[in-house]
Formats: C-alpha cells, sequence, structure tokens
C-alpha cells in the first residue's frame, strides 16, 4: 500500500542491522532502495553491483573476483555483465558466515529487471547464511512464492 511506511521500515531495518553488527566483521549486510524514477539506472546487473559494493565495505581488502570483474571491464566500453557481477558476488558471500540484504520498494524496478533480480535473490537465499528482506506491494505476492511474507 503506498504510503504505509515500507521505505521507513527498511532504513530503519538497515540502520539497526549496521549498529548490532558493526563490530561482527563475519556478518555482511548489503541493501537497495528502488525508485521507479530511476528505473533505467536500475537494471538487474547494477542491483546486484550495489550488494556487492556494500558487502566490499567491511572487507579488510578488495576480495580477488571483485578485483578481476574490475580488471575485465575497467577499459571495456560496458558495463560489467549480469552473470560476472552474479559470480563476483557469490564469491563476496561466501567470505561471510552470515549475509543480510535489505531490498526496499522492489515493486518500483521494471518487470524483466524484477524477474532476474529476484531470480539470483532467490540462489542467494537458498544458500546457507543468507537472509533477505525485502519490501513490495502486494500486487508482487507471486513474486515471492515460497518464502514468507506479511503485509504492511
Amino acid at each position: 500500500m503506498p504510503g504505509a511506511g515500507k521505505t521507513i521500515c527498511s532504513a530503519i531495518l538497515v540502520d539497526d542491522l549496521m549498529t548490532h553488527f558493526e563490530e561482527k566483521p563475519d556478518v555482511g549486510i548489503g541493501y537497495l532502495y528502488c525508485n521507479f524514477n530511476r528505473q533505467g539506472e536500475q537494471r538487474a546487473q547494477d542491483l546486484l553491483s550495489s550488494l556487492v559494493m556494500h558487502l566490499c565495505k567491511k572487507r579488510t581488502s578488495v576480495p580477488v573476483a571483485v578485483k578481476d570483474l574490475y580488471k575485465r571491464y575497467k577499459t571495456a566500453p560496458m558495463r560489467p555483465r549480469f552473470g560476472d557481477v552474479s559470480k563476483a558476488l557469490t564469491f563476496v558471500i561466501a567470505l561471510y558466515s552470515k549475509v543480510l540484504i535489505v531490498i526496499d520498494a522492489l515493486d518500483e524496478c521494471e518487470t524483466t529487471c524484477r524477474t532476474r533480480f529476484l531470480g539470483e535473490i532467490g540462489k542467494i537465499h537458498a544458500g546457507p547464511g543468507a537472509n533477505v528482506f525485502a519490501t513490495s506491494r502486494p500486487t508482487e505476492r507471486n513474486s515471492f512464492s515460497g518464502v514468507d511474507w506479511f503485509i504492511i
């Protein structure tokens, strides 16, 4: 429901997680705030890249998979491909004993982007030590089949 406070809820959750796990280097936290007006900038690989960036912030050095991704694309005329970013994200997630991901306003992503992104998030969620919290309008219920959800 518009105006129900989903973004405020997500922001409070991110702040609480960052505070609670600040001193725990084995817990990674990634978060996204999707925006309908920025759909052109929010392709699936861009969303995954953002999660990679957040998860790398807590590391003492840049993970080798991320360095390799940078080297491969730094002079390329295009941004990294979805599969390459997905592999880097999987590598970075494996460096933590627990990963917490918060995604706000998933319904505001373009449908194709959302479907592709959710497929990857589903793989992450199915893995060990990964937890995902996402907000979306109720019209997206089918996107969350097989997971716990509730209406705010």
